[in-house]
């Protein structure tokens, strides 16, 4: 994509080069009674080589003319000077050859002769060299592109500087997290495996509790001597609950119920 891009560019660059034509048609400025009453200028843009051809009459008096060559960066250039030319008697022809890439500027004036305006007619003819324009076009171009080309590669440049430095801060970043997911992933099965151990114990320390709790009631009524335990259970009276447990307590309940009666007896015997 990259070279078929180039290929295009450099074609175009080129194709003015390829049969150009030695002469070119002139580029024709004119204009005719122009009422002049003080001041009056034109230009004509030029490039290396250029060569203006121009011709001017006036009608109603004579005008003062000068011309000069405008570059860009430099002080203007004076190429005819000032003077008063009898172009109402005749039409006044001259050429300039430009020397750089510039422009070329005509000036009337009629300042001195205000109270008398003047008529201008004036032709001007811009030859170029053929090669010149091809030449030129091609490098002004081509500077327009260089510069784009520049500007877009020093960009590149600054975004490739930031691009680089995300990378390598992002290939950090995942190089510690992956690190950490590692560890994480370590520890989660840790802690599951601590978790199903600790439901396990739950599960089985209920169990024992339970268990521990249905034996420990039985144990405390059996940790009593017999005549505690006869004591006990003589409170709770003769519920089958109680009593039914086992065979000793059975024997605790008929000897309490045996010493109840005696009692009864003794206390309804009368007295002699």
């Amino acid at each position: 994509m990259s070279e078929s891009f180039s290929t295009t560019i450099f074609a175009t660059l080129d194709a003015p080069f390829i049969n150009f034509e030695k002469n070119v048609e002139p580029i024709i400025w004119q204009s005719k009674d122009i009422l002049i009453m003080q001041t009056y200028d034109f230009k004509i843009p030029t490039m290396l080589g250029s060569l203006v051809k121009y011709s001017f009459s006036t009608t109603g008096g004579d005008i003062n003319f000068s011309t000069e060559f405008h570059v860009p960066g430099q002080t203007p250039q004076v190429i005819v000077s000032p003077m008063r030319v009898p172009s109402d008697v005749e039409t006044i022809r001259r050429a300039f050859k430009s020397n750089a890439d510039g422009t070329f500027v005509f000036i009337f004036d009629n300042t001195y002769s205000w109270f008398n305006s003047k008529l201008l007619t004036y032709s001007a003819n811009l030859f170029q060299p053929a090669f010149a324009i091809a030449d030129n076009n091609r490098v002004r171009h081509s500077q327009r592109l260089l510069h784009s080309i520049v500007e877009d590669n020093r960009k590149a440049q600054l975004r490739l500087i930031v691009a680089k430095e995300r990378s390598n801060n992002l290939d950090v970043d995942i190089s510690s997290l992956d690190a950490r997911i590692l560890a994480l992933t370590a520890d989660l099965d840790n802690k599951k495996g601590i978790l199903r151990a600790a439901k396990d114990e739950v599960e089985e320390m209920n169990t024992r509790i339970a268990y521990n709790l249905e034996k420990k009631n039985g144990l405390c009524i059996r940790c009593l001597d017999y005549k505690a335990l006869s004591l006990v259970l003589s409170f709770l009276g003769k519920s089958k609950n109680t009593y039914l447990v086992c065979k000793y307590w059975k024997a605790c309940i008929d000897d309490i119920d045996i010493q109840v009666e005696k009692q009864k007896q003794q206390q309804t015997t009368p007295v002699v």
